[in-house]
């Protein structure tokens, strides 16, 4: 279990590796808990908008305003700040965003379309048990619903439908991961100022230079995420 601190308390969190063998968080971004069922609300938590940190705007009852912003920093803006009812909650579209979010723990990041896609097919999340697999799976996911771009107004998808953002923008969009009772679509893309729940999957560090597998034939498996610091590896000596 970890925890970190966040506006002032603690949240905890743990590592679970799905069957795509990626690690993920085992609950949407600041959910109190892990689901004990597709339709724990306690699990669904914050609504963001594609690209735009936790700046007060991701709340359930955060007020709105058609006014966009210029900023995406919760220490430089009003907070709480409000959901922007428009197709873009920013007045230039940036497509990197979510890429220093501050906030977020060391080594997280959001998963991109392409993983997405990739955990649905290594969990068997399909158009003919999508209802079950999606819950069922290693994540827990929830059918959190979403808060609609123009109104700002939680439709009836709550507790019906899975939505999750993507890291990959399309546009003047960002892809989701959406999830119907009948149906499975690992990448559609929404305008950026509908609000989605987030979970987070784990980014292996950049800097490892070499390895030579071949001179261990022993060895099974390396956990790479837990050493960001590894600059090579010399099996021979």
């Amino acid at each position: 279990m970890a925890t970190i601190t966040y506006n002032n308390e603690d949240w905890t969190y743990e590592e679970v590796t799905a069957l795509d063998w990626k690690i993920w968080m085992d609950r949407n971004l600041w959910a109190s808990q892990v689901a004990t069922s597709k339709t724990d609300s306690a699990a669904y938590w914050d609504y963001f908008q594609w690209g735009r940190w936790d700046d007060g705007s991701q709340l359930y009852n955060s007020t709105t305003t058609t006014t966009k912003y210029s900023v995406n920093d919760p220490l430089t803006v009003e907070n709480p700040s409000k959901f922007v009812t428009w197709t873009d909650w920013r007045s230039s579209r940036t497509d990197t965003l979510w890429a220093s979010w501050i906030n977020i723990p060391t080594w997280w990041r959001l998963p991109t379309k392409d993983e997405w896609v990739a955990l649905c097919t290594a969990e068997s999340i399909t158009d003919t048990n999508s209802s079950t697999k999606a819950f069922n799976s290693t994540l827990k996911l929830t059918v959190a619903g979403l808060r609609e771009f123009d109104i700002a107004a939680y439709d009836g998808c709550i507790g019906i439908n899975w939505h999750y953002w993507a890291s990959t923008p399309n546009t003047d969009n960002g892809y989701a991961m959406v999830v119907t009772p009948k149906n499975i679509y690992p990448a559609l893309d929404y305008y950026r100022s509908f609000g989605f729940p987030i979970r987070l999957i784990k980014a292996a560090p950049t800097n490892i230079k070499s390895i030579n597998w071949l001179a261990y034939s022993s060895i099974k498996s390396i956990n790479w995420l837990t050493k960001a610091s590894i600059k090579s590896f010399n099996w021979l000596t």
